[in-house]
């Protein structure tokens, strides 16, 4: 059997190809114009959501970091009537507290005051008198140094230094 020619494709009407395609690409440009305008819309909207957002933060008020935060964190109480150690450890823990929750500095003596307890508290009712009278602010740092030469003398540090090395 003998192969057939392939059959020839049908004539190709000109003028109805034209329209065909000028009808496309009118199509193409209308659904064109609608995607542009739900974009804009689009971007309309999330400014209005953006501008919303930055609104909504300028009005709310910052987190203050109360005693009950702080509290949280279960810090020891300090009584005063410890070995060396455990002094030198409270302070370490309270100051891991404060590190750990980025506790103000404004807010750290108070807050360690606050664990004092029985003789440790009426130390330091003392001891910031004395600082007062000689014109020295009460703050976390100068509260460490006093604390630490009351109940962490350096007598026992010293000790602890040449037995560590």
């Amino acid at each position: 059997m003998a192969r057939r020619p392939p059959t020839p494709p049908p004539p190709v009407d000109m003028p109805n190809l034209a329209r065909t395609i000028e009808m496309m690409a009118t199509t193409l440009q209308q659904q064109s114009v609608t995607m542009t305008q739900q974009h804009q819309a689009a971007l309309h909207q999330l400014e209005i959501a953006r501008l919303a957002a930055e609104a909504s933060q300028l009005h709310q008020q910052p987190h203050t970091f109360s005693l009950e935060d702080f509290l949280r964190h279960n810090p020891p109480k300090f009584n005063g009537k410890v070995n060396p150690d455990e002094a030198d450890q409270c302070v370490r823990d309270i100051e891991r507290i404060f590190e750990a929750t980025q506790c103000p500095e404004e807010i750290k003596l108070s807050y360690a005051i606050y664990m004092l307890i029985e003789e440790a508290e009426f130390w330091w009712i003392g001891m910031k008198q004395l600082m007062e009278d000689k014109g020295k602010y009460a703050t976390w740092e100068n509260f460490k140094v006093r604390f630490l030469e009351e109940y962490f003398p350096n007598s026992v540090r010293y000790a602890k230094e040449i037995k560590f090395m």
